[in-house]
């Protein structure tokens, strides 16, 4: 009986440690990432258009999911490149604006982005999306990608 008692105790703090393992794994963030978007889309007829990119996600590869990342919406200029700015907090009346991203529970994992743009004709079109290849998430890392 006192063997029993033993094994569970010792099942229990292993359970224990284990479960506080997985919430710092889960927890590890990627900070200071810097996304900067190159604009060379053309529409179907061959014609370059000034897009806004107006949402942006990142994959969680650990929980198959995407996760949300608040940005400002940012226009790009035919041939241009720009970094896309994150939303921090409000402030009042005010944005507060970071030229970084800061990516939560991805750090030191793969990852993708997901960036959601809009192209401009005589308006802007509906939501288009284009994904960056997986890369593993290291703070201070800059992205750079081309819209086509």
């Amino acid at each position: 009986m006192k063997n029993s008692s033993l094994i569970w105790k010792i099942l229990c703090v292993t359970l224990i440690a284990m479960g506080a393992y997985v919430t710092v794994a889960d927890a590890a963030k990627c900070e200071d990432v810097r996304l900067l978007i190159k604009n060379s889309y053309k529409t179907s007829d061959g014609t370059p258009r000034t897009i806004k990119i107006v949402d942006l996600k990142y994959y969680d590869y650990d929980k198959k999911k995407y996760r949300n990342k608040c940005i400002l919406n940012t226009k790009v200029s035919v041939g241009d490149k720009s970094i896309v700015a994150q939303c921090l907090a409000t402030i009042g009346s005010d944005l507060n604006v970071g030229y970084s991203l800061q990516l939560k529970y991805v750090g030191g994992e793969d990852t993708k982005f997901k960036v959601y743009f809009k192209h401009y004709d005589t308006s802007w079109s509906s939501k288009k999306s284009r994904t960056t290849g997986k890369f593993q998430c290291i703070d201070k890392m800059e992205v750079n990608y081309e819209i086509k």
